[in-house]
């Protein structure tokens, strides 16, 4: 089986890492697994001090490693909560006397058919992952992005559909799908409400496929619609909300409230107005406040933007902007210009729509400006990378 898997980089979303390696939960759990495996072996060994170090060695490092690491990306505290929970609610679905699954492998922790898996088609069936030793009446694949390969398992299925623009399928789901909530007991570990409070865009971006299968800007729920009972953190994914009069009316109304938000698709900087700005400097962040600086002339507007929300009351430090990587030196100059203005720059490579990869040297900047220690510590003309010239691969 043939699967690529692309990974996120924890600054998307996460808080940072101590020395930009390891979340401090891991760090601590680190400690406790070889705090005491290392006083039980300095103190109840029978050995000299030379044998009495290797054997020590020999049974902390592995621990620690294990803490450090943990399973799967997951802390092991983590990993164990979601495998007890999962030991404890796991259930075998019927479906016209048989069984639906769904499968996702493109990559991202969310996957699009996520809000059909909520939905009783009528028949009151609960959507399982895909296993690939059952027997299913129907098996759903979805994929975001045309390059990541095609699923080629054989699956054991009586109808297999496929769905996502990673198929160039730029269909919408019925609207009762849409409005049903996702189906959060799929993801134990995600603890947020995620949705759309406004669906579109106005913008026509080259790059972007949005217009052509979401159309103009328009409302799609109220924030008290997507907030989950058991959360006060919401991740929306418009892609302009500040766009759409409903979503100012809707960002003024979570203004105060009780809530943590993260507009993870970045807001649109030639909208943050002084009014605009007032209002999100109201709003409690997760994490950051996403904008895009994606061609050089967008420089002077982020500016003016991240001007408005200081004066607004802002945190500076949770400035942040996309950057969208094709002329290596171009976005090489965005970044540097976005460090001085005290905002967060995170590098993404341009994938073809058609499947065209990134070049080298584009992948290699990019991990230069998303790994926090190398960005910091070093130039971009000394980071060293296998295909750099003079570096061998």
């Amino acid at each position: 089986m043939n699967i690529e898997t692309y990974y996120i980089p924890t600054n998307f979303t996460d808080a940072g890492r101590v020395m930009g390696l390891f979340e401090l939960r891991n760090m601590i759990e680190a400690v406790l697994l070889a705090g005491p495996a290392l006083y039980l072996c300095l103190t109840l060994l029978p050995t000299a001090l030379t044998p009495k170090i290797i054997i020590t060695m020999v049974i902390i490092v592995p621990l620690g490693g294990f803490g450090l690491l943990g399973i799967n990306d997951d802390s092991l505290t983590r990993w164990l909560g979601n495998w007890w929970r999962w030991r404890k609610e796991r259930r075998l679905i019927s479906y016209r006397g048989g069984r639906l699954a769904w499968s996702r492998w493109m990559g991202t922790t969310i996957s699009p058919i996520w809000p059909s898996c909520g939905y009783p088609h009528g028949i009151n069936c609960v959507v399982i992952p895909w296993n690939g030793f059952t027997h299913y009446d129907k098996v759903y694949l979805s994929k975001i992005f045309t390059f990541t390969s095609d699923f080629d398992a054989v699956i054991n299925a009586d109808e297999i559909m496929t769905g996502g623009t990673g198929y160039k399928d730029y269909g919408t789901l019925p609207p009762e799908i849409e409005a049903t909530p996702p189906d959060y007991s799929i993801y134990p570990q995600f603890k947020r409400a995620i949705g759309f409070l406004t669906r579109g865009c106005i913008r026509h971006c080259e790059y972007c496929i949005v217009p052509r299968k979401e159309g103009d800007i328009h409302p799609a729920a109220a924030w008290d619609e997507i907030k989950r009972s058991d959360s006060r953190e919401i991740v929306f994914l418009d892609n302009n909300v500040l766009a759409s009069e409903h979503g100012l009316e809707q960002i003024g109304r979570m203004g105060g409230a009780s809530v943590w938000v993260d507009f993870n698709q970045g807001l649109d900087a030639r909208l943050i107005t002084t009014e605009a700005a007032k209002m999100l400097a109201r709003l409690h962040w997760i994490r950051f406040i996403r904008m895009s600086c994606d061609t050089s002339e967008m420089l002077p507007v982020v500016e003016q933007a991240t001007a408005y929300l200081r004066e607004a009351g802002a945190a500076p430090s949770r400035f942040w902007a996309y950057v969208l990587v094709r002329d290596v030196e171009d976005a090489h100059r965005r970044v540097l210009a976005l460090r001085e203005m005290g905002v967060e720059p995170f590098a993404q490579p341009y994938w073809d729509y058609d499947g065209g990869e990134p070049t080298v040297e584009q992948k290699a900047f990019a991990r230069w400006v998303n790994h926090r220690a190398a960005f910091r510590s070093c130039m971009w003309e000394d980071y060293q990378y296998p295909g750099k010239k003079g570096i061998l691969s």
